[in-house]
């Protein structure tokens, strides 16, 4: 329900939990033992657990769930862009270029000199094109003329 904004949150660098093939129980009880806000869409989770620490989304699309989520919580303070594995959440460690050799591209590694890598899952990270692409995305979501978080 909330996928392509947990990937949107921890793209911006933000510590987000979360797995689509856990139960309602088993998702309140580990946000209440990690201490964790719980975000939802869904109202019958909200209204049967009633999770003090909850925020129920009304938007359907990632940008206006990520412009509520903002509003909500003040989230841009917070923000470290592409400091987080969008897939596993660890926080990304620096990769020397030639760590990375056979991995990406060679053509990247033509380019880039500055590369991260996930400690967990071994993704590896390079600012590219999309990333000034991504920021301005978030930029419109939030209704910010131009990105300040390059």
């Amino acid at each position: 329900m909330l996928g392509r904004l947990a990937r949107w949150l921890r793209l911006l660098g933000l510590d987000v939990f979360f797995r689509p093939d856990i139960g309602d129980a088993e998702l309140v009880r580990r946000s209440i033992e990690e201490e964790r806000l719980l975000l939802t869409r869904d109202r019958g989770l909200a209204e049967a657990f009633r999770v003090s620490d909850l925020l129920l989304l009304r938007a359907e699309q990632p940008e206006a769930q990520l412009r509520e989520v903002c509003a909500a919580l003040d989230l841009e303070r917070h923000f470290r862009p592409f400091s987080r594995c969008s897939l596993c959440n660890a926080e990304l460690v620096s990769a020397s270029p030639a760590s990375v050799h056979g991995e990406v591209p060679e053509r990247i590694l033509r380019h880039e000199r500055s590369f991260r890598r996930c400690p967990s899952c071994a993704r590896v990270y390079w600012r590219g094109s999309h990333a000034d692409r991504l920021l301005e995305r978030v930029a419109h979501a939030l209704g910010r003329p131009e990105s300040r978080h390059r």
